[in-house]
């Protein structure tokens, strides 16, 4: 197991060829690298950034669920492309999928990504205690754009881009909290 003892991030980089990293696994998905730092990484309490290369990665290649009860769990960040948010796209190919669930108490940051896919899919989810944060990211048209519920949390200060049609842009049920920080800026496209 990797453990992290700088005080910065480790930054994990991926590229949709796929790198082998010395004694890590395949990371030519984002589901690959995050099995990785759920199993082979002791976080130490820091965060841990995912830095996608740019193009579209669907529900099949893209994230599984977030969970806690990770070693040393601290922050997974996940970066798009800061110059061009678009040109990262987390996109759900199904009725129901969701680009990003988190759960069980992880904490998840996504920046500089675009969301966009099927019409009637949900673009971040979070539940049972589970926190994501956001800045700059854009929400294409979907069912829910965000959906806190069952204690979970979903915050941001950073700037939101929705377009598109949504069927409902943030839904709280059962306890869920959506915090729009006092330097947060939604806009439409």
């Amino acid at each position: 197991m990797t453990q992290l003892t700088a005080p910065d991030q480790q930054r994990l980089s991926l590229t949709l060829a796929g790198e082998i990293h010395p004694g890590m696994s395949d990371w030519s998905t984002p589901a690959a690298a995050q099995e990785f730092i759920r199993s082979g990484m002791e976080q130490a309490g820091l965060s841990v950034t995912i830095q996608l290369a740019d193009g579209a990665y669907s529900t099949a290649q893209g994230f599984s669920q977030f969970a806690g009860n990770w070693f040393g769990h601290h922050n997974i960040e996940i970066w798009g492309n800061s110059g061009s948010p678009s040109a990262v796209i987390l996109a759900p190919t199904s009725s129901g999928d969701n680009a990003l669930y988190v759960s069980d108490k992880a904490r998840v940051i996504a920046r500089y990504i675009k969301f966009s896919g099927h019409a009637s899919s949900n673009y971040i989810a979070v539940e049972q205690f589970g926190t994501v944060g956001v800045d700059t990211c854009e929400f294409a048209g979907c069912n829910v754009a965000i959906r806190a519920s069952i204690n979970g949390n979903f915050k941001t200060n950073g700037i939101i881009t929705l377009s598109g049609t949504h069927a409902q842009t943030f839904q709280a049920t059962d306890d869920g909290m959506i915090e729009i920080g006092a330097s947060a800026h939604v806009v439409s496209a």
